[in-house]
Order: C-alpha cells, then structure tokens, then sequence
C-alpha cells in the first residue's frame, strides 16, 4: 500500500503548502491534490508546483497533470502523452477535477499537527484547489502550510476507516509509542491479528506509518490532532461520473 505521506514533496523554507489533499472514491481510487507555493524562477516562472493524480490505491496512473521537472506533463496508464500542450492551469484542474468521478475506474515520518478528514463533493475539492492556483500564482500564499486532507466520498466511507476502535487504536499509539504491533494490542486489549489488520487499513489511508525498528515495525501516528468534519448541509451537487 501507498503511504498519503510518501506523496507530500521536500521543501524549504521559502516554499508553502496551498492545497495538499486526497479524494477516496467508494471503487477504491484515489485523487491526490497537493500545490505549492515557490520561488520564481526559469523552472517554475508562474511561481507554482503541482501535481494532481487518480489512480489505484496502490499507485498505478490512470491520469496524471504536474510540472514537477519544470515541463508540464500528462500522463496515463499508458504513460507520457508526448503530445501534450499545457492548456493553463484552469484547463488542468478541470481535466482531473471535472465534474463526478475524473476517470471511470478501468525512515521516519513527519510531523504534521492535524489531518482534516471530510466528506466533501468534487465541487468543493475543485473550488479550494482553484484558490489555491490562484494564490500560489498572486503571491498571495500563507505564512503557513495548508493541512493536509483526507477526502471522503460519503459519510459511510469515512466512518469504515475511522471505527470506534479504530479512534481508541489511534490515541493509544500517538499517547503511548508502543514499539511494535503486539505492543499496541496489548494497549487496547485486542488480538494482534484484528489490530494488524486495522493498522493495515489507516495505512493504507495515511493515518498511520510503520517504523521499521529491528524485526518489528512500530506504529507511529504523524498527527498531534484528526479533524473530523461532517457536512450538515449538502451543497446540492452530488458527484456523477462524466459522460
């Protein structure tokens, strides 16, 4: 499984985090949006990094727009689109964030103070990410890094990712290290098997990371806070797959 973190790019102090979220589909695909804030320069003239991805869970492309290099690039299952022409930056979000679904379906960590977890429609997610091109682009970027965003597609999703025991299993790790699985069952008096399995789901979503130390791997929480946000309010937008 695909790490959310092992997605998040090194950066300096001059460089900002304007949007870093990620879209979990009900199919199991993923929308990965992260924009950053940067100097000026040959590479990057409009002062802008990004990269917006959907593909599978396990990190397989099914589109791809960024210009990580200093060359916007498009890229598919099939890989790079040599014939691609950068069509602005409004024609890129909406080639991954149009409406509904974009496609069909075909160490240590770092320290992060809090994951924002949502239920959200692609219209949101679409709207914030447009924001934040036009910060980024305006130098008007915060003096802080964005959070980072879980996205959800509905409220059921969210709520098989983050059980009950799932939050007990969490706070227990972030409160009290444990230095293996074994020793995080023993925290919340559990089978090993059971919680194995279910540190294996909040890493498949980014929610925790596993330390090699030894023959062991140790759970580590990369958040001092979750946020967990439920709409009460539906926008009226429901999230369709494109014709």
């Amino acid at each position: 499984m695909v790490s959310t973190n092992s997605c998040r790019w090194l950066r300096g102090d001059d460089v900002r985090v304007v949007a870093d979220t990620d879209r979990r589909f009900e199919d199991g695909t993923v929308l990965r949006v992260r924009v950053l804030a940067v100097p000026k320069s040959e590479k990057f003239p409009d002062g802008i990094k990004y990269r917006l991805h959907y593909g599978a869970d396990d990190g397989e492309t099914l589109i791809r727009y960024d210009n990580s290099h200093g060359v916007h690039e498009r890229h598919t299952a099939d890989g790079r689109d040599e014939a691609y022409e950068f069509p602005g930056y409004d024609a890129v979000q909406g080639g991954v964030l149009g409406r509904g679904r974009p496609l069909p379906r075909g160490t240590t960590p770092m320290t992060q103070d809090t994951l924002i977890v949502t239920v959200e429609s692609i219209a949101a997610l679409r709207q914030r990410t447009a924001d934040a091109f036009e910060a980024a682009r305006g130098g008007d970027a915060p003096d802080t890094d964005a959070p980072h965003r879980l996205s959800f597609e509905t409220t059921d999703q969210l709520a098989s990712v983050f059980t009950p025991r799932g939050i007990d299993l969490l706070r227990a790790i972030a409160r009290d290290e444990p230095a293996s699985i074994r020793e995080a069952a023993r925290l919340v008096d559990r089978d090993i098997k059971q919680v194995s399995e279910n540190l294996e789901r909040l890493e498949a979503y980014g929610v925790v990371e596993f330390v090699e130390d030894g023959r062991a791997k140790r759970p580590v929480v990369p958040y001092d806070e979750i946020d967990i946000r439920l709409p009460l309010r539906d926008d009226g937008e429901r999230d369709t797959a494109p014709a």
